[in-house]
């Protein structure tokens, strides 16, 4: 996976700061859990994954957030993470209506870095997904779903030569997100969504908390 963002508001496009997560991921599934309710399903994921952050822009995002200068800057080190996550997934079809319902609960713990010049500074984090979606006719439905995630970390500011004060506190993320998609037979699925974010930044930008609404498609081959 690659992200790309921007910490200034007027990008044409997304390019200042960038991640990637490289991972392996492992499932358990249970088909038709008769011991919770009927038609529902229950899956259990394993994950392994490496991320790590970088700035493109990097004179700008010196000037808006640092004191380092160019040579002290450690773009490389200092967002470079592993971690184990563990996730549950339970799906609930009721019998009539086409509406299904899925609550995800699960727990992410980081590991030190395999990478020697990064510093351990997230700790763990817990998360809750929870969705509803309506069937409205062959291959399409609609759906609205909630994101949380609280992540105990070790970071201060001071120690690592930033401008913002921040000192331990747990960084969270709150999304929603409302949509249509459609899955054809090939299993392609082609989603249109809006959603709302009140949430700490994902890239270097992450002491900033900022509240954001979205627009887009997604198209998943």
């Amino acid at each position: 996976m690659i992200n790309l963002h921007d910490f200034d508001y007027y990008q044409a496009f997304s390019w200042q700061i960038w991640r990637g997560n490289l991972g392996f991921t492992s499932f358990f599934e249970i088909k038709d859990v008769k011991w919770l309710l009927k038609s529902s399903k229950l899956t259990f994921e394993l994950m392994a994954a490496h991320e790590s952050q970088h700035v493109t822009d990097l004179n700008r995002y010196l000037y808006l957030y640092t004191y380092h200068s160019l040579r002290t800057f450690n773009n490389g080190g200092m967002r470079s993470f592993e971690y184990y996550k563990l996730k549950a997934n339970y799906v609930y079809n009721l019998p009539k209506g086409n509406w299904a319902f899925n609550l995800s609960p699960g727990f992410k713990y980081f590991t030190n870095p395999m990478l020697l010049s990064a510093q351990r500074l997230l700790l763990n984090s817990y998360i809750v997904e929870a969705g509803i979606e309506k069937a409205i006719f062959k291959g399409g439905f609609i759906y609205t779903k909630v994101y949380f995630e609280h992540i105990n970390n070790d970071y201060v500011n001071t120690d690592y030569g930033f401008r913002d004060a921040w000192n331990k506190e747990p960084f969270v993320y709150r999304l929603f997100e409302l949509g249509f998609a459609y899955v054809n037979k090939r299993d392609k699925v082609f989603n249109g969504f809006i959603g709302y974010s009140n949430s700490n930044g994902r890239g270097f930008y992450f002491f900033d908390t900022h509240q954001t609404y979205t627009y887009g498609m997604r198209i998943i081959l």
